[in-house]
Order: C-alpha cells, then structure tokens, then sequence
C-alpha cells in the first residue's frame, strides 16, 4: 500500500497501517521528507517550491496554531550532528514495516541519506 506518511502527516496511523501490518500487506510511504519542509529549519521557507506548490501549502500552512512548526523545529535540533532529512526517514523507518519512498534533488542529498 502507498501512503503519504511523514512526521507531518500521520494519518494513515489511524485506519491503513494497522490494517496492512495485521494482513501482511507491506507499506511505501511516499514523501517521508514531507515534500522537503522537513529537511530544512521553519524560518527558511522562501525557495521556490515553497512559494507556488498548492498542495504543500495546504497540506503544512494552514495558519493559525502551528504544530508543525513545533515538529520541524525538533527535526533541526542539532544534538546529534545528522541532517534532519535523515532523521524524517530514520522516524518512518523505525515504525516497521515500511521502506519509503524518497525523491531527492541532488547527489549532494544521497550522501547525507
């Protein structure tokens, strides 16, 4: 079963997850990454993709009260010295099960994985 699942959005928790893990059906999470919001810090939120992609804004910036925000910032926590995209992906891997599906831009970012 393909899901979006991420720390962002854990819908899926509900409902579908127990559902496969009880019936043997595997899991591939798409966009563990959150569509990139959690692979770099709140503030910074002025690039492109951030600015005209409809979906990502209504999925992470629906005003008002933030728990998003509150996440993210527990992602960057610098306490281990690892990138916080490889702490999304260590988040959903820990929950068993599952092998995301991850989509990266650059070389750069498959060696931080």
């Amino acid at each position: 079963m393909q899901g979006f699942y991420n720390l962002l959005y854990r819908e899926e928790e509900r409902e579908m997850i127990p559902y496969c893990k009880a019936t043997g059906v595997g899991l591939l999470p798409w966009s563990p990454l959150g569509a990139g919001v959690l692979t770099h810090a709140w503030s910074d939120r002025n690039d492109a993709r951030e600015q005209s992609d409809v979906f990502l804004k209504a999925l992470f910036r629906q005003g008002g009260v933030n728990s998003d925000e509150t996440i993210v910032n527990r992602v960057q926590e610098e306490k281990k010295n690892i990138a916080m995209a490889q702490v999304a992906m260590a988040w959903v891997m820990a929950k068993g099960g599952m092998m995301p599906i991850d989509g990266l831009e650059s070389a750069e970012r498959i060696d931080q994985q």
